[in-house]
C-alpha cells in the first residue's frame, strides 16, 4: 500500500475501490501544483500556511485556501463535497510529494523547495503533537520528509567540487569560487570560536552572566556567519557549553533574557520574512515582543534545545536574504 493509499484510509476507512484512490490522487496532484504557484506565496508563507494546516485542523481563508478548496471539490465530482479531514490529508500529502519530487518542484525556477523544506522544518518541528492521530500520523510524515530534505540540501551545498582536465574557464572559475566561498566561511566560523566573544551581546560570553542569554546568542551568531545551510556539527559547535539541565516554556526563557532581548534580535530588525511567518519563526518572534501565548508556546524545552532552535530560525533568516535555490 503508497502512503497515498494509506492516507485515504485514514480519512475514511469506508472508502473502496480504484475510483475513489483515483479522486484521492488528482486531488492531491492538483494541490502539489497549487502550492508550487510563485504568484500566491514565497516558500516562506507558504510554509506558513501549511504548517497551520494540520494544528487547525482545516484550510484558512486565503488564496491558498481557495484554491485548494476548488481542487479537492472537483477531484470528488460526486460526493457532497470533501470534509476538513480529507482536505488536510490531501494538502499534507501534496506538501510530501513536492518535497519528494524535484522535477515538480523546478516546474517553478523561483517556488524554491528547499526553503519550503527547511521553513516546514522549522515550523512542524515546534508544533506540539496533535490529539487527532489520524492526522499527527501524516504530520509527522511531513515533518520527518522536511527534515530530511533540509539535511541533504545542506550536506549537498557544503560538498567542495573538483576540476576536470576537461573543464572550460567558466567552469574551472565556478568551481574556484564555490571552494573559496566554502573556505572563507570556515575561516569566519574558526575566528569567531577562538574569540569566544559574543558580536550580539558586545562582550565575552564568558562576562554575560546569563546561560540562557549565551545559548541564544551562540545560535543565533552562528546561524548568521555561515553562507551555507548548517549541518550537525554546526549544532555541535553552537552547544558545545550550553547545560541541558534546566527547561524552559518561550515565556519562561523571554522573561529570562529580557535584558539581553534587544540586542539579541538586533540583526533580525524589520525584516519582512519573520513578521509574515511567525510559525516558522517563533523564537524570534517571541524575542522580537510577538507572542508568546499558546499551546505550542507552552511546551518547555532545554536549553540545548532552544540553542538549536536558535541557530535553525537565523540560518533560515539568513537564507532568506540571499535566497535562490542556486546559492
Amino acid at each position: 500500500m503508497s502512503d497515498m493509499d494509506r492516507y485515504l484510509l485514514l480519512c475514511d476507512p469506508q472508502w473502496e475501490g480504484a475510483t475513489s484512490t483515483q479522486h484521492w490522487k488528482k486531488a492531491v496532484q492538483g494541490i502539489s501544483r497549487v502550492i508550487v504557484q510563485t504568484e500566491l506565496s514565497s516558500p516562506w508563507q507558504m510554509s506558513e500556511t501549511v504548517a497551520r494546516i494540520p494544528a487547525e485542523g482545516k484550510l484558512g481563508a486565503n488564496g491558498f485556501s481557495t484554491k485548494v478548496a476548488e481542487v479537492a471539490a472537483s477531484a470528488l465530482p460526486d460526493s457532497s463535497g470533501p470534509n476538513d479531514l480529507f482536505v488536510c490529508a490531501c494538502v499534507i500529502s501534496a506538501a510530501v510529494r513536492v518535497l519528494e519530487n524535484r522535477r515538480l518542484s523546478n516546474e517553478s525556477q523561483l517556488f524554491g523547495r528547499d526553503s519550503f523544506a527547511v521553513a516546514l522544518w522549522s515550523a512542524l518541528s515546534f508544533q506540539k503533537p496533535l490529539a487527532e492521530q489520524r492526522l499527527e500520523e501524516i504530520r509527522a510524515e511531513l515533518l520527518y520528509k522536511a527534515r530530511r530534505a533540509g539535511v541533504e540540501m545542506a550536506r549537498e551545498k557544503r560538498i567542495r567540487k573538483s576540476l576536470t582536465d576537461d573543464a572550460s574557464r567558466d567552469s574551472e572559475n565556478e568551481v574556484l569560487r564555490w571552494n573559496a566561498c566554502l573556505d572563507r566561511e570556515e575561516i569566519e566560523v574558526l575566528r569567531w570560536t577562538l574569540a569566544d566573544e559574543s558580536e550580539l551581546l558586545g562582550r565575552p560570553y564568558a562576562d554575560v552572566g546569563r546561560d540562557e542569554s549565551v545559548a541564544l546568542a551562540r545560535g543565533l551568531e552562528l546561524g548568521q556567519l555561515l553562507t551555507r545551510f548548517p549541518v550537525f556539527g554546526h549544532y555541535q559547535l553552537a552547544s558545545r557549553d550550553v547545560t541541558p539541565d534546566r527547561k524552559f516554556n518561550l515565556r519562561e526563557l523571554v522573561e529570562v533574557v529580557d535584558g539581553d532581548c534587544e540586542s539579541l534580535v538586533a540583526p533580525f530588525a524589520g525584516n519582512a520574512v519573520i513578521e509574515n511567518c511567525p510559525a516558522t519563526f517563533p523564537l524570534l518572534t517571541a524575542l522580537r515582543g510577538g507572542s508568546k501565548c499558546g499551546a505550542d508556546n507552552a511546551v518547555k524545552r532545554t536549553l540545548v534545545d532552544w540553542c538549536g532552535r536558535a541557530l535553525l530560525e537565523s540560518a533560515i533568516v539568513r537564507r532568506s536574504r540571499w535566497y535562490r535555490e542556486g546559492s
